[in-house]
């Protein structure tokens, strides 16, 4: 959390609503979340419900935004395109990369529902999918 806040302070913020510059406003977050997340390392369990909680809205809802503008068509291409299989792989990346955030979103928000290893296995996946990420995008045109 606290290494999220301090990107948005350093460079603006990416969100599932769009790329923001850096503003006044995402300072002031960033130095909010900042704050949290410090006073949560200094004195842990006392904002841990409600980290967890707004870590598990925050993946949930960027994974679902994401997927929903992953297969929403912006516009209308005018008929089939032919994709090239960069793109196809792609595509499935990203598609299990939001997946993988929405469940494990979901194991934030319902504490209990899956054992701790099984969050660290989600959680491996992720960054393994994050390295297949980039992998995909070295060999892009």
């Amino acid at each position: 959390m606290v290494i999220m806040a301090i990107q948005m302070l350093a460079r603006g913020g990416e969100t599932p609503m769009g790329q923001y510059k850096r503003s006044w406003f995402l300072v002031i977050i960033g130095m909010v979340f900042a704050t949290m997340g410090i006073f949560s390392c200094i004195v842990p369990g006392i904002l841990t419900d409600g980290i967890r909680i707004l870590i598990g809205f925050l993946n949930i809802i960027g994974g679902g935004v994401l997927l929903i503008g992953l297969y929403l068509p912006m516009h209308d291409t005018g008929g089939p395109v032919a994709v090239p299989p960069v793109f196809k792989k792609l595509r499935v990346t990203q598609t299990m990369l939001n997946g993988v955030a929405i469940v494990f979103g979901i194991t934030m928000l319902i504490p209990g529902l899956a054992p701790g290893l099984v969050i660290a296995g989600i959680l491996v996946i992720n960054g393994l999918l994050l390295f297949v990420l980039a992998g995909i995008l070295r060999k892009m045109p």
